[in-house]
């Protein structure tokens, strides 16, 4: 029987995947893995509430898993009491079920609609792909990759959990252009390199869209508590190019996260921002700057790609390389010491690559 892959060995697959080559096997022990975690989570809480039990196994299976695999189920696993998160799957199931007994011609798109009054009301499921409103059953368009577009739920449109910025409605209309944007993003991911597209099927559940009057650009985020949620600000100030390159972004972000839950990177919980980013010049943590290096080692490959195929990537390229004009471990100085095994094998990786390649554009 053979047992678990050497950090060499992990090291070489993540590579891989950056660089953006496919990687079916690894993805496929990842999402093992993070469903586990979200597994052991139920079957904790289980153990509080056996009276729930009844409920878990009554439900089909389907509807089961798409309340765990949304990111918004793992926040709630996360940061919730657990009679709060027995409230939160009993309200999920139920919207669950009453939806799959809906006849799907009576299912209707927001898409189109000429109003998004009262969906504030609305039960949403888990995901926030669909909602029950006055005897309707609602839906929020999917991308191919089969992640939903939402900016609508009342997950995107209210405060989000370690994620910085407020939202302002959108009208139907700035929704359709909104979309339109994404969709376009999104195939070019589908049609880039093999591996980011892999990574961006695999780790994106949702990808949340927000109108922030308060900090107008467009930028990108994501977190560790709501894994699988990717969250564009303003992303209709911005291009499909720039798109494509967050969806990658905080995609990445997702896959190493699910690393991380058996495989750390740092030796260190620390979050004092002791590094700061060659690429934004914002301080990091050291966790945060080695996702960084391998964010932005991705980036660097994925407008690459952009360039190559006559694409506005110039701009993401120059930005992604420029970074790696240093030593990316020496910019780490003496707290290299709390890397694991893994991160710096994977580091030191980048760093020889980046010296050949990449490394002296900016």
């Amino acid at each position: 029987m053979k047992g678990a892959p050497s950090n060499g060995e992990v090291a070489s697959q993540i590579l891989a995947v950056l660089s953006g080559h496919e990687s079916d096997t690894f993805h496929a022990t990842l999402l093992s893995r993070r469903r586990r975690y979200i597994g052991e989570r139920l079957a904790a809480l289980l153990t509080l509430e056996k009276g729930f039990v009844d409920l878990i196994l009554a439900a089909p299976a389907t509807q089961v898993t798409r309340v765990l695999e949304a990111p918004q189920t793992w926040e709630v696993f996360v940061l919730r009491e657990p009679a709060q998160q027995l409230r939160w799957l009993d309200r999920c199931l139920h919207v669950e079920a009453v939806l799959a007994s809906k006849d799907p011609a009576e299912h209707e798109s927001v898409v189109g609609s000429e109003s998004f009054s009262g969906l504030a009301l609305a039960n949403w499921t888990a995901l926030g792909d669909a909602a029950l409103l006055e005897g309707k059953a609602l839906f929020l368009p999917r991308l191919n990759a089969g992640c939903v577009v939402d900016g609508l739920s009342t997950y995107a449109t209210g405060p989000l959990s370690q994620v910085r910025g407020g939202h302002q409605a959108w009208s139907p209309g700035e929704f359709g252009v909104v979309l339109s944007l994404i969709v376009k993003a999104a195939a070019l991911v589908e049609s880039g390199l093999e591996g980011h597209a892999s990574v961006f099927r695999s780790f994106t559940r949702s990808v949340v869209v927000r109108s922030d009057p308060a900090s107008p650009s467009f930028r990108s985020s994501s977190t560790p508590v709501a894994n699988g949620m990717t969250v564009l600000h303003n992303p209709s100030s911005a291009y499909p190019e720039a798109i494509y390159d967050a969806l990658i972004h905080e995609a990445v972000h997702s896959m190493l996260d699910i690393v991380e839950l058996e495989t750390p990177l740092t030796t260190s919980a620390s979050q004092e921002r002791v590094i700061r980013s060659p690429w934004t010049g914002q301080m990091l943590s050291l966790r945060t700057y080695v996702h960084a290096v391998m964010i932005w080692y991705a980036l660097a490959k994925g407008a690459a790609h952009l360039v190559c195929e006559g694409r506005r990537g110039g701009e993401l390229l120059d930005r992604s390389a420029k970074g790696f004009g240093a030593d990316v471990i020496a910019v780490i100085g003496k707290r290299h010491i709390e890397l694991t095994e893994l991160a710096q094998e994977v580091l030191c990786a980048i760093r020889d690559a980046t010296e050949r390649s990449i490394g002296h554009r900016a």
